[in-house]
């Protein structure tokens, strides 16, 4: 015990250097969208091998970013809110700490969902130019089809198209220049529009059905209701992916083209070219502030960091476009400093019990707790070795001790205009989820699909404990044995969706002592 409160309590150094800039490039990754917790939220996950981003909405000051850390698919993640109801079109900027190259995307939100992007570092980064004039056209003879052309000098340019638009794709070397290729998708343009129709009449059909349902309505009609929205839900979904064209070769990012809004005889042109890298020069004012600022960060001085950064800020040659990334780096140094205050006053927590003589096993367990609980703040914000290896070192004297883990949750009722609370929730299961990676929301969308997922894969599913009338369901955990995530699953009410939260997350949000935590969970009703 001495050793691991000495080990906590010491300054270490951690070795650290300035890395090359680095091209930053992003890809839409419609398979590993979420579910927010709240139906009426919406935004961005976004998934990176590195532990260094800054998110910064560029035209939105009501936004969240929370820092979930790395996860078991050994991607880091973060999630962003978008807390403005009447922002339709967000855009994102995601950059290293410190660094100058960054990528800019505007996502397609839709409220209850996280749609996800890769973001990822490439060798050989490429851009595209949209070529449209108002002249291109596909002339065939039947006037059915639509055409996307590539034109580029890059070999072996590979284009992903979806099966399911059934396109014709052929390459060709441009007349008079055989460096340049031509690469044209031609798409039965039928296999755009005609999904689309489809959609507009069930959500059509979907709005009567909803408007005449009332608590007076017979099952037949619910059960029509839930089917449609999840037919719904499904085509969404799939037109989501269906619609997107991928362009890319060995070594480059990913670059997309959505095609959703082409019709017969439309022809879109882009140009694919290879993009060079900013360099940063040190002689830049804000760069070399910039510079150390990361160092200093890197090597856990957060008080010489925020100066570094600040400077950065105030620089006479600072971009102004860099300002909301600067500012964001200033307030993660700030809660660095605070967060390691918190650890430090917990630990020292111990000293004073010995002097006093109330030292035990117990409350050594709860101030441990408290200090992983802080420890893993700080490792989110800053990933490294010291921050590992502390949790380690402390959960392993209290991994075996058991506790009680209670999910309280709450029944809510949404309609346009309010939520009102309905009280406790009683009748909802709670099922342990022990896979490796995330739970696809498709194995959840509703009772029949869960039921489906754990009647295929027994061995990932566990049936833990059901909540009373009160609303409580008590589990008796150990934290060497947690699962990977929990579901929580209404079986009396067909219009609440079904509840899944990752295991790690429940832990960092669960209040009450060491021994006894609690969760408390909203789950909504649709109305």
């Amino acid at each position: 015990m001495k050793r691991i409160i000495l080990s906590l309590l010491l300054s270490f150094c951690a070795f650290g250097g300035w890395a090359q800039s680095r091209f930053v490039s992003n890809t839409q990754m419609p398979v590993e969208d979420r579910a927010t917790e709240d139906p009426s939220h919406k935004g961005v996950l976004v998934l990176s091998k590195n532990p260094d981003l800054l998110i910064t909405v560029i035209n939105d000051n009501d936004h969240t970013v929370v820092q979930r850390g790395k996860q078991q698919s050994g991607y880091y993640e973060y999630e962003v809110y978008i807390n403005d109801p009447e922002m339709k079109a967000p855009k994102i900027d995601v950059s290293h700490r410190g660094d100058i190259n960054h990528t800019t995307f505007m996502p397609r939100l839709k409220k209850g969902r996280l749609c996800a992007y890769l973001i990822d570092e490439v060798e050989k980064p490429i851009t595209m130019e949209n070529q449209t004039t108002k002249s291109d056209a596909i002339l065939d003879e039947q006037g059915t089809l639509a055409e996307v052309e590539f034109t580029s000098t890059i070999s072996n340019l590979k284009i992903m198209v979806s099966p399911k638009l059934q396109a014709t794709i052929k390459q060709r070397q441009k007349p008079g220049d055989a460096s340049v290729t031509l690469t044209s998708v031609v798409i039965p343009a039928a296999n755009i529009t005609e999904p689309q129709k489809q959609l507009a009449q069930m959500q059509a059909e979907f709005e009567r059905i909803k408007k005449a349902l009332t608590p007076k309505s017979s099952d037949k009609e619910f059960e029509r209701y839930d089917t449609l929205q999840n037919r719904i839900n499904h085509l969404s979904d799939d037109l989501m992916t269906r619609f997107i064209i991928e362009v890319y070769a060995e070594g480059t990012n990913r670059l997309s083209v959505d095609v959703s809004g082409l019709t017969a005889r439309a022809k879109q042109c882009f140009g694919v070219l290879m993009l060079k890298t900013v360099v940063r020069e040190h002689a830049s004012k804000c760069a070399g502030f910039l510079e150390e600022g990361n160092r200093q960060y890197a090597l856990r001085n957060y008080d010489e960091a925020r100066r570094a950064f600040n400077n950065a800020l105030t620089a006479s040659d600072a971009p102004a476009s860099m300002e909301p990334t600067i500012r964001t780096s200033i307030a993660q140094c700030d809660s660095c400093s605070l967060y390691e205050l918190y650890t430090r006053q917990t630990l020292a927590r111990i000293k004073k019990l010995k002097e006093e003589g109330g030292l035990n096993q117990a409350n050594v367990a709860e101030i441990y707790d408290n200090a992983v609980q802080f420890l893993q703040v700080l490792n989110r914000y800053n990933p490294c070795d010291f921050y590992s290896k502390s949790i380690h070192s402390l959960q392993n004297f209290i991994k075996d001790m058991p506790f009680k883990l209670r999910f309280n949750v709450v029944h809510l009722k949404v309609t346009r205009v309010s939520v009102v609370e309905n009280g406790p929730f009683g009748g909802v299961e709670v099922w342990a989820y022990n896979g490796t990676d995330t739970p696809s929301p498709a194995t959840y969308r509703n009772r029949k699909e869960f039921t489906k997922a754990t009647r295929s894969a027994p061995d990932l599913y566990t049936r833990m404990s059901m909540t009373g009338p009160d609303g409580v369901a008590e589990l008796d955990m150990k934290r060497s044995s947690l699962p990977k995530g929990f579901f929580l699953v209404p079986m009396v009410d067909n219009k609440t969706d079904i509840y899944y939260k990752d295991a790690e997350d429940v832990m960092s949000k669960a209040q009450g002592t060491f021994t006894q935590r609690q969760f408390r969970v909203k789950m909504y009703q649709r109305d």
